[in-house]
């Protein structure tokens, strides 16, 4: 599941009168995703505040992240890999 795809179906549990509980978040998250790993990582940079791994999570989708200029480029030449990856991701 995509992220987008996952906001979708956030919206549809959750609107202007049905608000999220803070506590359940994380737990609708892993359900409707159907990802039982999603909730540790939640948790570890979000709610403990972490700084993720962000070069190489951004390499696996083929996007060169350079941390001195702070600016995100697309590979030249991204594997089939993280051309399916990215598709999956951020629909691009």
């Amino acid at each position: 599941m995509g992220v987008q795809e996952l906001i979708q179906a956030l919206l549809k549990k959750y609107n202007e009168h049905k608000p999220f509980k803070d506590d359940q978040l994380f737990n609708d998250i892993a359900e409707i995703s159907q990802d039982r790993s999603i909730k540790p990582f939640l948790i570890h940079y979000i709610e403990e505040g972490n700084e993720p791994p962000l070069y190489e999570y951004l390499q696996k989708v083929g996007i060169d992240y350079n941390n001195t200029d702070n600016m995100l480029q697309l590979s030249d030449h991204p594997s089939v890999q993280q051309l399916q990856l990215r598709k999956q991701w951020i629909n691009y």
